[in-house]
């Protein structure tokens, strides 16, 4: 009895004394940092912040990109600096396989490596540094097709292969196998990782511990987009109805200077579009492939805004409606969705129903009948001959249209600053205006572009297509010459629409169009703010103090991936601002009176036009400028979603996921693994005996006496 009760008492003193310890230690460094993470797993892990992942498309009949295994990817770190080491990877007998290789972008950018990469019994995934700029040497990197959007546009592929550069890794079926792209610092600490654990791991006395990594990103979906609505249709016990994937799409913005009247026709129909691919979706930047065709748009909007607000610009007899349509480089979603509402006379807004009384309240429906010419503006940013005066762009256009007015127009106006040159391809390249011809023969569609019959940018569709691609080591100012090349095309699409469009012009200004000019200064204000950063002075002044509070710290450009259908992308926002702001009236007032008349517009449902509050050049928070505008959304969803049946529209969703971590990791030997085990074991073992025999024999080892008062 004695011995069992001297083991209760040692038991229950190194009890206390473990609670005492811990509570020592929860003093000492309790106070030193609330922040830091003293949890085992911390001490385990190390989890990775800025993961980019390579993730599941599907469409019609296929799927794309990448995915982990259900029960995540592990492996061991491997750094790959050079070819002769990816080799040894990909066909030395090593040891301790299967690996997570880090490679560094130079060897990422080759399709052949990745692909036999991913074919490696060796091999469980890959990470890639993600660097900004472009590597040292690289000549062209395009994961896109060599007929972008092949799908819908058949017969321009037929005859021209327009991306002489695409390896079509962005479309390639990677499976469950995982590809992130990790910030340089994060990158240099799991290299670092490797250079201190697994240098020496091919040695027979491989030194341990070893670091791992394990990587998450578990798709949902598979197989197809019709697979992924019928698999949804399933009641399972954790997801239902359509949360195995979700269409891509956003929305389009459109803007007229005037309100449109009534049975308007022979209207002038001006796009580009708003979004851009790359491998990494998420790193999209889409310096030539989007932005160069944004920032001449809205120096063209900006130029006829101001002849507008100067009240030299009475109206135009034929309306101009300024475009931009989002989720075009998924098989035309934007341009393809407004097209179809346009055939079936719900663009707009579906009225159908609505009594006179509603009908006023929404601006007025037009379709393709309504619009005789269309003009796009699309890659501009990159010359054929670096340095040579003028610049040249491209006039494609539909064949039996060549006699166009719009076509003469810009003719007319280009010369001195600009030089406009006649396609020699037989066919249009791919485009959005596409769309519109295939239900519309006859409409009169033009096509500018800096390139002929081959894409200029050897980076169309990679996150390589940058402010560098652009400008190669030029800084950005209102002189560089791609803002001058930029700002002088827009001046000659300004003044040609101008030409055709019938203007109103105030008898009392002595302006014509030969006078206009486009604001350098606002081009380069514009590709500042989409390939820097949106933390800028143009986005600030169309933003209100709330909304601009989103972009303070963000110090990187904003990806132009369309994402899925059900969010609203920060670009989409900012261009509509902007439309607003430059065409809108301005009205100076209390920010509280501002959002008085958005409420009591957006109860009585107008549409005809739309109230925004932004902040302006006002410094004072109580002020803002309340903007009314005849700018619109317009959603930009492929009909395919509608109705399944429309397999000639786009197809595209994209896989939901779980989530997408990533955490580093130390592994020893195995012998050492078992042994820790069993000891855990046995020590366990050892504490159940102990406590079963205390509760066994407790009554006597734990006697109570009863004390009774005197």
């Amino acid at each position: 009895k004695r011995a069992w009760l001297a083991a209760a008492e040692l038991i229950m003193a190194v009890s206390i004394g473990l609670v005492l310890m811990l509570l020592c230690f929860g003093v000492a460094f309790g106070d030193e940092d609330e922040t830091v993470d003293h949890s085992v797993e911390s001490k385990i892990y190390r989890d990775f912040q800025t993961i980019v992942p390579c993730f599941r498309l599907v469409n019609g009949t296929h799927q794309i990109g990448c995915s982990a295994s259900a029960s995540n990817t592990r492996g061991m770190v491997y750094y790959v600096p050079d070819a002769p080491t990816l080799h040894s990877v990909l066909h030395d007998d090593l040891p301790h396989s299967p690996y997570i290789v880090m490679l560094e972008p130079d060897l990422f950018n080759n399709r052949t490596n990745l692909v036999e990469l991913k074919a490696s019994k060796n091999v469980n995934g890959v990470i890639v540094r993600n660097d900004l700029s472009t590597p040292a040497g690289l000549q062209s990197f395009s994961p896109q097709l060599r007929c972008p959007n092949e799908a819908l546009i058949n017969d321009s592929c037929k005859a021209q292969e327009w991306n002489p550069f695409g390896n079509e890794l962005s479309y390639f079926d990677f499976g469950d196998f995982p590809i992130f792209a990790l910030s340089s610092v994060e990158f240099e600490m799991a290299v670092e990782c490797y250079r201190e654990h697994n240098v020496n791991f091919t040695g027979s006395n491989a030194d341990f511990p070893l670091c791992h990594l394990e990587m998450t990103a578990d798709m949902f979906v598979a197989k197809s987009t019709e697979v992924c609505f019928r698999k949804g249709n399933v009641p399972t016990f954790y997801l239902s109805g359509s949360n195995f994937c979700d269409s891509l799409g956003d929305q389009n913005v459109w803007n007229t200077l005037f309100e449109i009247d009534k049975g308007s026709n022979n209207m002038i129909l001006v796009a580009t579009k708003l979004d851009s691919s790359s491998f990494f979706p998420y790193l999209s930047y889409g310096a030539n492939n989007d932005v160069s065709g944004i920032a001449t748009l809205l120096a063209v909007v900006d130029v006829l805004g101001r002849l507008k607000k100067q009240n030299v610009l009475l109206g135009t007899e034929r309306p101009i409606v300024f475009v931009f349509f989002h989720g075009e480089s998924w098989d035309y979603i934007g341009s393809s969705r407004m097209e179809y509402d346009m055939q079936r006379n719900k663009f707009p807004y579906d009225i159908d129903g609505k009594s006179e009384t509603e009908r006023e309240k929404y601006p007025p429906t037009f379709g393709l009948d309504n619009i005789t010419d269309v003009l796009e503006l699309s890659q501009l940013g990159i010359q054929a001959a670096p340095g040579t005066a003028p610049p040249t762009f491209y006039v494609h256009d539909h064949p039996s249209n060549s006699s166009s007015l719009l076509k003469k127009a810009l003719y007319q106006f280009s010369g001195g600053t600009v030089s406009l040159s006649e396609t020699t391809a037989s066919t249009l390249p791919p485009a959005s205006i596409q769309m519109f011809l295939r239900q519309k023969r006859d409409l009169n569609a033009v096509l500018l572009s800096d390139y002929d019959k081959e894409y200029n940018s050897r980076f169309f569709g990679s996150r390589y297509d940058s402010f560098e691609n652009l400008a190669g080591n030029e800084s950005l100012t209102d002189t560089t010459p791609v803002v001058q090349h930029l700002k002088s095309l827009a001046t000659v699409v300004s003044k040609a629409l101008l030409n055709i469009s019938g203007p109103v012009w105030n008898t009392t200004a002595k302006q014509g169009v030969d006078d206009i000019e486009a604001d350098s200064e606002f081009v380069k204000e514009v590709i500042e703010c989409f390939l820097f950063s949106p933390n800028c002075s143009l986005f600030r002044k169309v933003l209100n103090n709330i909304t601009a509070q989103h972009f303070i710290d963000v110090s990187t450009p904003m990806s132009r991936y369309v994402t899925t259908s059900s969010v609203q992308n920060n670009e989409t926002v900012l261009v509509f601002q902007l439309l607003s702001y430059l065409t809108g009236t301005v009205n100076k007032t209390t920010c509280e009176s501002c959002l008085d008349s958005i409420k009591r517009a957006k109860d009585d449902n107008v549409k005809r036009y739309n109230i925004t509050w932004m902040q302006g050049d006002v410094g004072d928070d109580s002020e803002c400028l309340c903007v009314t505008s005849y700018t619109h959304f317009h959603d930009a969803v492929s009909p395919f979603f509608d109705d399944h049946q429309l397999s000639n529209y786009s197809t595209w969703a994209e896989s939901r996921w779980n989530a997408v971590t990533m955490r580093m990791y130390l592994v020893t030997y195995a012998l050492q693994e078992v042994a820790l085990f069993f000891c855990g074991l046995a020590m366990s073992a050892v504490v159940l005996g102990v406590a079963a025999q205390c509760n066994i024999k407790g009554s006597s080892l734990f006697q109570c006496r009863l004390i009774t008062a005197s």
